[in-house]
């Protein structure tokens, strides 16, 4: 499959899931920066009253995402990876995750106290850690296991 068929089965595919969800959204697909063996494909799907689409903690996106890249992959033999966003929620998600994490820093150099924050995926941790990363005298570190898997922020000895 070359790009140009990928985005269009893609965006063909997007199109189908909202149908069959009962949603309106205006679908845009591209292709994004990827690695050596595998293409990425950007699908951006902007409208009004699409939150019930993205879910708590965007769960519902993810599925989403999920069940789209799957289909794609199969067609694809895995040439691409799917990357879905809804009303630039993932850009949302990141400057609140910044936000909150450089909050929790001042916490921790007021009080002195290690700080646990609430669980997060893997993608949210990684932002967490990189924010921090630049702070001094701070360190950051993960507990816990899969779902339950969360950060705590400390000052650094």
């Amino acid at each position: 499959m070359d790009d140009k068929s990928a985005i269009a089965k893609t965006k063909e595919t997007a199109k189908e899931i909202l149908d069959r969800l009962e949603v309106r959204g205006e679908i845009d697909v591209h292709m994004q920066e990827g690695d050596e063996d595998r293409k990425y494909l950007a699908v951006k799907i902007i409208g009004e009253d699409l939150g019930n689409l993205i879910g708590h903690h965007g769960k519902i996106l993810e599925g989403i995402q999920t069940i789209l890249g799957l289909i794609i992959g199969r067609e694809s033999e895995g040439q691409y990876r799917v990357i879905l966003d809804i009303n630039d929620y993932r850009e949302k998600r990141e400057e609140y995750l910044v936000s909150m994490a450089l909050q929790a820093v001042d916490q921790v150099r007021e009080s002195g106290q290690d700080l646990e924050l609430e669980p997060m995926k893997p993608n949210e941790r990684r932002i967490v850690h990189m924010t921090l990363q630049k702070e001094k005298g701070i360190a950051t570190e993960s507990i816990g296991e899969g779902e339950d898997r969360r950060i705590i922020i400390k000052k650094e000895d």
